[in-house]
């Protein structure tokens, strides 16, 4: 499956667009809507920066590994709108931290 629009635009509502590499609450380097695969120390340091386009891009490829983690963590069939909220978790969360959650285990049960 992959991430419907509405899924991709309650990601971008709820990670925010930061067009200059900061650091996250947890102290993760970040960009654009919440990108954090590549993002480094010194791209916070030198301070990054990314266009709206670029940022959109990044998320794309991210969210690519987020929907492979969340087929196989899936045992159960998913619709639309489970997939799209079960990626949106593991993109805040983490790949581990969905395939560790109660949300998972109970989609599963």
């Amino acid at each position: 499956m992959k991430t419907s629009q509405r899924g991709v635009s309650l990601i971008k509502k709820f990670e925010g667009f930061r067009g200059v590499a900061y650091l996250c609450p947890a102290g993760i380097p970040t960009l654009g809507w919440g990108t954090t695969t590549g993002v480094t120390m010194d791209d916070v340091k030198s301070g990054r920066k990314v266009t709206r386009s670029e940022a959109g891009a990044l998320l794309a490829l991210d969210l690519a590994v987020f929907e492979r983690e969340v087929e196989q963590a899936a045992i159960k069939p998913l619709n639309q709108h489970q997939f799209d909220a079960l990626v949106c978790f593991a993109y805040n969360v983490g790949a581990a931290g969905m395939r560790g959650s109660s949300v998972i285990k109970a989609h599963n049960r």
